[in-house]
């Protein structure tokens, strides 16, 4: 079973534009990482070569759809009005470990699918006026992926919180 069992199960998407848009962004990604590697490696050339995020992910609603990768750090303008409300109000203080699902190691924020989420909301909203928090749990997932080894991963508990 590729999820682990929730007492709040969130919603799959099974749109194949969706993960086709998901894994170009990966490719894209790695062709990137690949210049970037190939630029450093010349003399006298320093210089990170750039990370992978942690997770991407895919979301859709009400025929929109959007690619949200992990962050390290969040703001509050990085959010639709709706998600922010309801991060703070399910989970916490953004860039905290949640007080509610402290066995969660993901901080408050930080995952793929608030911003995938977020993406989505603000296409169907661009104004942020419209409350959609009854409708999160109506919001759909693609699988969530490492970008860098292409490895499935499980929703966390604070994404099952939020969206479930």
């Amino acid at each position: 079973m590729l999820f682990k069992s929730k007492s709040i199960e969130m919603k799959l998407s099974h749109n194949i534009e969706l993960y086709i848009e998901l894994f170009t962004e990966i490719v894209r990604m790695h062709d990137e990482v690949d210049y970037r590697k190939h630029l450093n490696s010349y003399p006298g050339r320093k210089g990170n070569r750039r990370r992978y995020p942690a997770v991407s992910v895919g979301a859709e609603y009400c025929g929109s759809s959007s690619i949200g990768h992990h962050h390290d750090y969040s703001s509050p303008e990085d959010f639709h009005p709706t998600i922010l409300k309801a991060l703070l109000a399910r989970l916490g203080k953004l860039n905290d470990v949640s007080k509610k699902n402290p066995q969660c190691t993901n901080k408050v924020g930080h995952c793929a699918e608030n911003y995938a989420a977020s993406g989505v909301l603000n296409i169907i909203d661009a104004n942020g006026s419209v409350d959609f928090t009854d409708s999160l749990s109506d919001i759909l997932f693609t699988i969530a992926f490492h970008p860098r080894t292409w490895k499935s991963i499980d929703w966390c508990d604070n994404c099952h919180t939020m969206f479930g």
